[in-house]
Formats: C-alpha cells, sequence, structure tokens
C-alpha cells in the first residue's frame, strides 16, 4: 500500500489542510542588463525615494533581492534595477525567480506593494526604534522625519466639540487618552513642534522637549 507524503492532500480527510504552493524556481545573482521592465508596471519613483532606496543601499547593501519571472521580467524591483543600471550594467543584482502564468504574475505586480502598505504603525515601537538608528544619510533623515510627521497626524483628529463652559475644544491623541486642547493651546503645541523641527531637523524626541525631560 504507498504511503501519503506529509505534504500530499488526502481527498478523503474531511477537514484538509491548506498547502501553500511555493512558486520560487530559483533564487542567485546576476548582472543589471539581465533584467527586463515590466511593460505594465504602474508604479513611479520619485527622487526622493530613490535618494532613500540609495542611502539604504550604500549604508547596508542588499538585504532584498528583486523578483522576476523566469524570462526575466521584474515583478518587483524596478527602482533597484535602474539605480543598479547607473552604476554599471554588470552591477550584480541579486535576484528570486517565481514561475507564474499571466494573470498571476499580473495579480502580484498590481498587489505586492499595496498589500505591504496595508500594515498599520505601532507607534510607540517607531518612535523607539527610530531614536536608535544611526543615520549619516540626509536622505533616510528625511524619510525618518516624514515618518514621524506622519505617527503626529493624530493631532486634533477628533471632532471639536462644546465644553462644560460652550469653549470648542479639539483633541490630542495620545496614549491612547483623547486630551482636550483649546484653540490656543494648539497653536501653542504647534509653534513648539515648528521649532523643534527647525532646530533638529527631525521629530523624534519631540515628546520629551514637549514634556520638558
Amino acid at each position: 500500500m504507498k504511503k501519503q507524503a506529509d505534504n500530499e492532500i488526502n481527498p478523503n480527510d474531511p477537514n484538509p489542510k491548506k498547502v501553500w504552493q511555493n512558486r520560487i524556481v530559483e533564487q542567485g545573482e546576476k548582472p543589471a542588463k539581465d533584467f527586463k521592465f515590466n511593460p505594465k508596471n504602474w508604479r513611479l519613483h520619485p527622487q526622493t525615494q530613490r535618494d532613500a532606496l540609495n542611502g539604504i543601499l550604500e549604508s547596508v547593501g542588499w538585504v532584498q533581492s528583486v523578483i522576476v519571472l523566469p524570462d526575466g521580467t521584474l515583478i518587483d524591483g524596478h527602482a533597484r534595477i535602474e539605480e543598479a543600471l547607473k552604476l554599471g550594467d554588470d552591477t550584480p543584482v541579486p535576484f528570486t525567480m517565481v514561475n507564474l502564468s499571466e494573470k498571476e504574475a499580473e495579480l502580484m505586480l498590481a498587489l505586492f506593494d499595496p498589500l505591504g502598505a496595508m500594515a498599520n504603525a505601532d507607534t510607540e515601537k517607531f518612535n523607539e526604534l527610530s531614536a536608535l538608528l544611526e543615520l549619516e544619510s540626509s536622505a533616510l533623515l528625511e524619510v525618518v522625519a516624514d515618518l514621524s510627521r506622519a505617527n503626529l497626524s493624530d493631532i486634533a483628529e477628533l471632532p471639536r466639540q462644546d465644553n462644560s463652559v460652550g469653549e470648542m475644544l479639539q483633541y490630542l491623541k495620545f496614549d491612547g487618552e483623547a486630551i482636550p486642547l483649546t484653540d490656543d493651546e494648539l497653536a501653542g503645541l504647534r509653534e513648539r513642534l515648528k521649532a523643534y523641527i527647525e532646530e533638529k531637523g527631525v521629530i523624534y524626541g519631540f515628546a520629551a522637549h514637549l514634556l520638558g525631560m
């Protein structure tokens, strides 16, 4: 009697396990000139992103390969290939090759980046992590600053409401609490934030400054 393989689905099993296909067929490294740009690629890469990308590659190096189809057509990594080509056609680039149908390739091309962007941010952990970073690239410093500014977008996002004496209040979300602020208090907070940014160039550490720590 033939023994069933561990990863083989038993058609008689009332509760079959889900098995995700491994579509990766090869991993390696090859010259930047050997990759093909996907004519269906919809992503645009502004110079600010390219500067930050180069900052990471120069500071750390390759930590993620580009994704390609067997014929060399890119699914992910167009900007990295473009930047690598600027260094020379033979610049080595790590790749992951996947075997997909045309429709599957279109699906991954459309959703690979947006799926990652759906993740929410833990503001407290990000601020703790960003405070540990030692960055020399001005482009990377600006990325951290932009992310920190985004993390402060909760200022005055709640609806304005009347307090007990009829004064219109806005709210600052902080550590799960909604702290009421008058217009004057909010204006003062924004001025302190603006002054801090002009002095430091980045946002992290502003809470300590605000609290006089």
